[in-house]
């Protein structure tokens, strides 16, 4: 679920902030973040069974226009950890980011 607002302050530039929330279900949490048994004994990490989760986030897109066919776009999006992934062994930060040119 996301809520969006489209803000266009002039001609050529567009921007977009949006803040949502973002669900993973147990068996994406569980590929992504959990450590099954027999992978703890290889690795050293505990085994780790993490359960569904529903994270915040918070993001912006830019669209700038040079001309008629031609414009450039720029995001970023930072997303808060949901504690069932946090505390998984294979995490050291609270939050994931990313951005696109």
């Amino acid at each position: 679920m996301q809520y969006s607002y489209f803000w266009q302050p002039n001609d050529k530039l567009t921007l977009t902030p949006a803040v949502g929330i973002a669900y993973a279900d147990r068996r994406f949490n569980r590929y992504y973040y959990g450590i099954r048994p027999a992978e703890s004994e290889r690795s050293g990490l505990a085994a780790y069974r993490p359960k569904a989760s529903v994270q915040p986030y918070a993001e912006i897109a830019a669209e700038y226009r040079f001309a008629r066919h031609w414009s450039a776009f720029a995001g970023g999006r930072v997303e808060q950890l949901a504690k069932t992934v946090k505390d998984s062994p294979m995490v050291e930060k609270s939050y994931h980011s990313g951005g696109v040119v």
